[in-house]
């Protein structure tokens, strides 16, 4: 009834393995806790053989384990993997969501139009030095474009600099520190980033 945890989930698969190796195990993850993608890939490490999983995690109540969320997840994992062809995610949730007149929301993980959109000045600035520092995966994996900077209330200068910079605008650091303050103060001020 979706009230797994990932500890009890790890537990049950390993003592059913134990005991019956032969079988083969395939596990079924309702949501209503908000587990449903961690309970399926935690059985998936502790030896199931198959998780069963829904596009956009559509399902009963809360749903089901989320397609896009266990194949991103089992691609990152060190032990496991997947042969689903994660480039083509994006699509599919949305080509889904479509169909279901149930959009996907814009945090849903893997395939929400903001889950590659970053405004923090500590973010931006390592993923300016290297995409993967703050995210599990690149956007281009799971079908969508690059990853996109927001200037707003908690950009730093390294941002400032990078957004100005694809408009032909060259600025020195110290510069661009005072720029991004005035630009922080400019969207506190409207509650909102600046155009």
């Amino acid at each position: 009834m979706g009230i797994s945890r990932p500890t009890g989930t790890d537990r049950l698969i390993r003592m059913l393995k134990n005991h019956a190796p032969e079988i083969s195990l395939e596990f079924h993850a309702y949501n209503d806790l908000g587990m449903a993608t961690a309970n399926a890939v935690t059985a998936a490490e502790a030896g199931a053989e198959a998780v069963s999983v829904t596009v956009n995690g559509l399902g009963e109540r809360a749903g089901n384990a989320a397609l896009e969320e266990v194949a991103a997840a089992l691609h990152t994992a060190d032990n496991i993997g997947s042969r689903i062809d994660n480039a083509g995610l994006a699509g599919l949730c949305a080509h889904v969501a479509e169909l279901s007149a149930r959009p996907v929301p814009a945090a849903k993980p893997v395939t929400g139009s903001a889950v590659f959109t970053h405004e923090s000045g500590l973010h931006c600035a390592g993923l300016l030095k290297n995409p993967l520092s703050y995210q599990p995966f690149c956007p281009q994996e799971v079908g969508r474009g690059d990853w996109r900077m927001v200037i707003g209330s908690h950009s730093g200068a390294c941002a400032v600099r990078a957004a100005l910079a694809k408009h032909g605008i060259k600025m020195e650091p110290g510069l661009a520190a005072e720029f991004a303050a005035r630009v922080r103060d400019l969207a506190k001020k409207k509650q909102r980033p600046p155009s």
